[in-house]
């Protein structure tokens, strides 16, 4: 998947279907597949009032997250969001 972020939308054949692209490996370098990594999503403000979702992945075996690509520096997460309450 050379040229791709994990996150970012890739064709698919010839038509206009396209894939998002998962990260093979988590920060830690333990290996992401079937069985070894959780999908989901990040609930963010990005500073404009409407709140946007990023996917993430989890790595199983030791909780390592990482969120697609493309999530902007100015996004706050939910987390970040709590503490500052």
């Amino acid at each position: 998947m050379s040229g791709y972020r994990p996150g970012e939308l890739r064709p698919v054949g010839d038509g206009p279907r396209v894939a998002v692209v998962a990260p093979e490996h988590c920060h830690n370098g333990h290996p992401l597949g079937p069985y070894k990594v959780m999908l989901g999503t990040e609930l963010c403000d990005p500073g404009t009032g409407r709140y946007q979702r990023h996917i993430t992945w989890t790595c199983r075996t030791c909780g390592d997250v990482t969120i697609a690509d493309g999530h902007p520096d100015a996004c706050r997460s939910q987390a970040q969001l709590g503490q500052q309450r």
